[in-house]
């Protein structure tokens, strides 16, 4: 009996020492020696909970593994910044800027500058720091290619633009100063040249020189939220183009003038579209005073003229003549013309109700023409093959004229034998749908007592009431 009794004992001694045993908490209870897993949102909410024997940051005597240096970014090809306000000359200094003229010589010449990059072929960007650009004497730097034909007798403030180029002004101001003999800021010759954001002022070429500001001969031209003002020149006081093709949008021409005509713009042997861009208080001698067009296909939107004055000839706001011209949703208000057309002026060649008369006799429509009697006086035989051939003058014959959806108020004429017969428009045009400031309709050969029309205007159906585009407080 004693035997089997500590047996007893010592098996149950046995299972004892065999058990798991439990660990006390710091509370005093009891918990599990193996904790469940915890969730990967647990985890991220308590990763600042980590002991710090779990991840040891360098100390100071550590060595850390240097990361690389980060390189400049290159700058896109055919990217030029100017990086001062400078108006540097040729010979231009060494001094490791990048001066408007500098850059310029460089999309020129395709080759770096001084501290200008290169040009690239048809893809040279200036892009200009903003600020006022001073110029008081023009530029004299040496012709940079062999194909450029200078023929203006006004210099420029800059070198001459002779390939395709961006210039892009960032808000800047090109600005002739304080200058002793007459110059231009821009000139262009050859390429598409587009010119975005700046304001060009204070150009003056003189009495016997075009494009007051800028001038542009057999190039493209395009002009974005450009402002010329306070600019003069014999034609094309801001603005002359030739030989090209012109789109301009959103821009302005103000307080310009012309000794002849176009005293905002002129643009003569050219394909034109005109986008909302405002003409204002520019002034000529000659025709129209706002815009001078001729011998163009021009379309002109949404666009403004107002007070612009011609004292003496055709076209206060403007003038188009032989051409084909679209004019829509335009406003013309208080501009003034010596003669006809306060508002808007249109003379092609030969006149529809004068066909016939021409048909019979072209030299009667050619006799008097100012820009022939050139040609009939200074070039031998001229005359006589033209009364030999006449044909050929007359290939234009049917050129057309529209203006509609447009709005006219204040304009004016000031021809003391007949005020006001054409304060609105004059010249055969097709005129349908504007609104002459009077629920009446136009004056003149209209039946109303709006702003007047001329005889060869087709003005009916007219407006009575302005359209929404129309601002008639623009007028007041």
């Amino acid at each position: 009996m004693r035997s089997v009794t500590l047996l007893l004992v010592a098996l149950t001694l046995v299972l004892s020492a065999c058990a798991p045993r439990e660990v006390p908490t710091t509370g005093g209870t009891m918990a599990p020696a193996r904790a469940e897993p915890l969730a990967a949102s647990t985890l991220a909410a308590t990763a600042t909970a980590v002991p710090p024997t779990a991840t040891t940051a360098p100390t100071s005597t550590s060595t850390a593994t240097p990361s690389p240096s980060a390189s400049p970014t290159p700058e896109p090809v055919g990217i030029i910044r100017v990086d001062t306000l400078e108006a540097e000359r040729y010979p231009f200094p060494e001094n490791g800027n990048c001066s408007l003229a500098e850059a310029i010589s460089a999309a020129n010449l395709l080759q770096p500058v001084d501290g200008c990059a290169a040009g690239v072929e048809d893809q040279t960007v200036i892009e200009l720091a903003p600020g006022t650009y001073r110029f008081t004497q023009p530029d004299v730097t040496p012709q940079q290619n062999e194909w450029v034909l200078h023929t203006s007798p006004a210099g420029s403030a800059l070198p001459t633009i002779n390939r395709t180029l961006t210039l892009r002004g960032n808000g800047a101001v090109l600005s002739r100063e304080d200058a002793t003999e007459p110059f231009r800021l821009l000139e262009v010759l050859y390429g598409t040249f587009t010119l975005e954001d700046i304001t060009l002022q204070g150009g003056d070429v003189g009495a016997d020189a075009w494009g007051g500001a800028l001038l542009v001969q057999n190039a493209s031209v395009n002009l974005d939220r450009v402002e010329v003002k306070g600019s003069k020149a014999e034609n094309g006081g801001g603005v002359h183009v030739s030989n090209g093709a012109v789109n301009i949008r959103d821009s302005v021409f103000s307080g310009n003038e012309a000794a002849f005509s176009g005293g905002g713009v002129y643009i003569i042997d050219a394909r034109a579209n005109i986008t909302t861009s405002q003409f204002l208080e520019n002034r000529n001698d000659g025709y129209g005073a706002g815009l001078y067009a001729e011998r163009v296909t021009i379309l002109l939107t949404d666009s403004i003229f107002i007070g612009n004055v011609n004292p003496t000839s055709r076209g206060g706001g403007l003038n188009i003549q032989e051409a084909e011209a679209t004019v829509l949703r335009c406003q013309f208000y208080n501009n003034v013309a010596g003669m006809t057309g306060g508002g808007a002026s249109f003379r092609n060649f030969i006149y529809e109700e004068d066909i016939a008369e021409a048909e019979a006799d072209p030299m009667l429509m050619v006799e008097d023409n100012p820009y022939l009697q050139e040609y009939f006086d200074t070039i031998p035989g001229f005359r006589e093959t033209l009364v030999a051939h006449p044909s050929g003058m007359f290939q234009s014959i049917n050129l057309e004229i529209q203006i509609h959806d447009s709005c006219f108020q204040g304009n004016t004429t000031l021809d003391p034998e007949d005020p006001n017969w054409s304060s609105a428009i004059a010249g055969v045009s097709f005129a349908q749908n504007n609104y002459y400031g009077d629920p009446s309709g136009p004056g003149g050969m209209g039946p109303g007592k709006g702003d007047q029309v001329g005889r060869s205007v087709e003005f009916e159906p007219f407006l009575t009431q302005p359209p929404a585009h129309c601002d008639l407080s623009l007028a007041e």
